[in-house]
């Protein structure tokens, strides 16, 4: 017999995806925002640049995935497949209409 994770691996997967993929959308949105208008980093290195990207997209999934504890925790108690996708959707969703707005 499967474990619950096993049966519902490809979900968590893609909900890990999903949360990254929103990340990357929401921070490189403000990061071309702030690096092409005049500033304080229009003095620095392109690698400075690339560098303050990098760590702003591991900071920012690091709280996409702590905001995402709680939906995973209620996720454990649910036997419904579609209903824990629809739940582990909702922290990228909101994420990405944060980066689109």
């Amino acid at each position: 017999m499967k474990t619950y994770l096993e049966k519902t691996q490809n979900i968590w997967k893609a909900n890990l995806l999903f949360i990254f993929l929103s990340a990357v959308a929401l921070v490189f949105m403000e990061w071309l925002f702030i690096t092409t208008k005049p500033s304080f980093l229009s003095g620095t290195l392109v690698s400075e640049k690339l560098l303050v990207l990098f760590w702003s997209e591991v900071l920012v999934f690091g709280v996409l995935l702590f905001l995402s504890l709680p939906v995973v925790v209620a996720c454990s108690f649910i036997n419904n497949k579609k209903a824990i996708a629809i739940l582990l959707a909702i922290i990228p969703s909101i994420t990405l209409g944060f980066s689109l707005y």
